[in-house]
């Protein structure tokens, strides 16, 4: 489930201060590229801000454009086009990816085991 709260979180700033928020306040001109291509690929900024954060978390707070490009990709295959549906996305593929980590970390200890 997805609260209010948290929707709230991504919904009330611009991408580009949900970024500077992330980034104490040094968002580069490519940092804002990659935005505007978000938005022009139809992405709003609400959208965009989850997108960001995934990707800031998962990349170790570090703008890997490559790694948002292609999450973006993939969210525009499956149309995802509110905040609710891109959190819901979001906690889908980290589990999925969590699984699968346990899953190969498990294969090695049986291996060598």
């Amino acid at each position: 489930m997805v609260t209010e709260e948290l929707i709230n979180r991504f919904k009330g700033l611009t991408s580009e201060e949900f970024l500077s928020k992330y980034k104490a306040n040094t968002v580069s001109a490519r940092d804002l590229e990659v935005i505007e291509e978000l938005k022009a690929a139809g992405f709003n900024d609400g959208v965009v801000n989850v997108l960001l954060e995934f990707a800031l978390l998962s990349s170790g707070m570090k703008m890997n454009r490559s790694l948002i490009r292609s999450i973006a990709e993939h969210w525009a295959k499956y149309e995802v086009s509110t905040i609710e549906q891109a959190i819901i996305f979001v906690r889908k593929e980290h589990r999925q990816y969590r699984k699968w980590k346990g899953s190969l970390s498990t294969r090695n200890i049986q291996k060598w085991a």
